[in-house]
């Protein structure tokens, strides 16, 4: 039976090191790289998770997703709310760019 392992992904290069070493080290089993990204990041890293992604389609037993979840951020944008909530669904209004 294959392991399955599930890797965050917020795109530093150190994380794309440790990613292409785990996936050596445990070729022949299952895993899935899950970037986190966040609504508001710099264009400049969005586009190099993307590249990576790119890199690794062909990477077997590698399965990728894309994950754009409201996860609770702590914000001092304002002293109403102390948490803003990326990729929220009820204020996709004010989102900075589309999913």
């Amino acid at each position: 039976m294959s392991l399955v392992k599930t890797v965050p992904f917020q795109g530093t290069k150190e994380q794309e090191e440790k990613l292409l070493e785990m996936i050596r080290a445990h070729k022949g089993q299952k895993g899935a790289l899950m970037p986190v990204l966040q609504q508001a990041q710099d264009t400049v890293t969005t586009e190099y998770v993307k590249r990576t992604f790119e890199g690794l389609k062909e990477e077997a037993g590698v399965e990728l997703y894309w994950v754009c979840l409201p996860m609770a951020t702590r914000t001092a944008l304002g002293s109403y709310e102390m948490y803003w909530y990326p990729w929220d669904d009820k204020k996709e209004e004010s989102w900075v760019r589309e999913l």
